[in-house]
């Protein structure tokens, strides 16, 4: 799904851009800017620590580029192990520290109390269907070892 241009699938430039954030699957940044920028914040678990660190990064007024003819594989799930449901709660979670961090809007009342109330309804519809995903992943997993 496409959501304010979030997981589009256009083609990627063939020159070198400029833009706002950049995917830590493959973020290269010289070691002088990354402590400049105060590194990864440890505060953050699986999801949301590249664009913190991204919008750090620019508050230093350094550029972010991306070079749109590297292509790179990244092979999604080695951190998570394939957990959907303990993926979802963290995204949510890196979400709302991301918003409280960086969007001063979000810490402004209403905004304050609504996103994490809208945060985890969201989670909350998520939960079971991710938690049925994770039942029949281990199921699978489970007839796939007595297979062998």
């Amino acid at each position: 799904p496409t959501l304010a241009g979030v997981n589009r699938r256009d083609a990627l430039p063939d020159a070198t851009v400029a833009v706002e954030v950049l995917s830590g699957a493959l973020l290269l940044l010289p070691r002088a800017v990354f402590a400049r920028a105060g590194g990864f914040d440890e505060g953050y678990f699986l999801h949301f620590e590249d664009l913190d660190l991204c919008a750090r990064v620019r508050a230093t007024g350094t550029s972010l580029r991306l070079a749109g003819a590297v292509r790179v594989l990244h092979a999604k799930g080695g951190s998570s192990g394939g957990r959907a449901l303990f993926v979802a709660r963290h995204k949510h979670r890196g979400l709302l520290r991301y918003l409280r961090t960086h969007d001063a809007a979000a810490r402004r009342w209403p905004w304050r109390a609504l996103l994490p109330a809208l945060a985890w309804l969201h989670f909350a519809l998520q939960a079971p269907r991710l938690a049925w995903r994770d039942a029949r992943a281990r199921g699978q997993a489970r007839a796939g070892a007595a297979d062998h």
